[in-house]
């Protein structure tokens, strides 16, 4: 009787300790999905807003504003904008 008990225990122990690990292998695929997704959205908003800046850049310079009014407006440099320039 105490064999089977003790098995029992430490039958209980190690599945304790497998679903112990499952869950923290889970929580740490759960924290890189959520650093992963979280990076993602940064480099979209990133890219977004140098897009916007681009399209404004370019609005400006159909405006006939001069570039080194349309750089310090925007943020992007002086070449950048020369280069949008030469490709409109």
């Amino acid at each position: 009787m105490a064999i089977r008990e003790l098995r029992k225990v430490n039958a209980d122990d190690q599945m304790r300790a497998i679903l112990e690990q499952r869950d923290k292998e889970e929580r740490i695929l759960i924290t890189r999905l959520e650093s992963a997704h979280n990076e993602g959205l940064a480099k979209g908003r990133e890219e977004g807003i140098v897009k916007g800046c681009y399209a404004v850049a370019q609005r400006m310079l159909r405006l006939g504003i001069p570039i080194a009014t349309i750089a310090a407006s925007t943020g992007l440099s002086e070449q950048e904008i020369e280069r949008l320039d030469q490709e409109s």
